[in-house]
C-alpha cells in the first residue's frame, strides 16, 4: 500500500479471530509480553458493500514512513491501563470495558464516563 493509505477490509467474526496475534516484548526490569489481539489492533469503520458480508475494519498499527510504527490506541482497547509516574511504569490489564463499573474496574480511583 501507498504511504498512508490504510489497511481494510470486510470480515465475518471467524476471519477476524484467524487473524494473528501480534506480541510486543519488553526488556527488563520486568520484561514481559503484551498481545494485541485482532479485535484491538483492527478497528471497525462502518462501512456498506453490495458484495460483501461482514463488517468493515481497518488496521490501526501502520508503518509512519520515518523508520517508526505507530501502534498508538490499539494497544489500549479491551484493557485498563495505569500510568505509574512515580514508579515509572505502564500497566495494561486485559477488561470487558463495555461492561466495567467503578465498582469492578481494577483501577482505583479512577475516571469513568458512562
Amino acid at each position: 500500500p501507498e504511504l498512508g493509505s490504510r489497511l481494510c477490509s470486510f470480515l465475518e467474526p471467524h476471519e477476524l479471530d484467524a487473524l494473528p496475534r501480534l506480541y510486543m516484548a519488553f526488556s527488563e526490569p520486568k520484561g514481559g509480553k503484551l498481545t494485541i489481539t485482532p479485535q484491538q489492533y483492527m478497528v471497525e469503520f462502518p462501512r456498506t458493500s453490495g458484495v460483501r458480508r461482514g463488517r468493515h475494519y481497518c488496521a490501526g498499527i501502520f508503518d509512519n514512513g520515518r523508520d517508526g510504527t505507530v501502534i498508538g490506541a490499539s494497544i489500549l482497547r479491551h484493557r485498563e491501563t495505569i500510568f505509574d509516574l512515580d514508579a515509572g511504569s505502564i500497566t495494561f490489564i486485559d477488561s470487558d470495558c463495555e461492561r466495567a463499573t467503578p465498582a469492578t474496574a481494577n483501577l482505583k480511583h479512577a475516571y469513568f464516563f458512562a
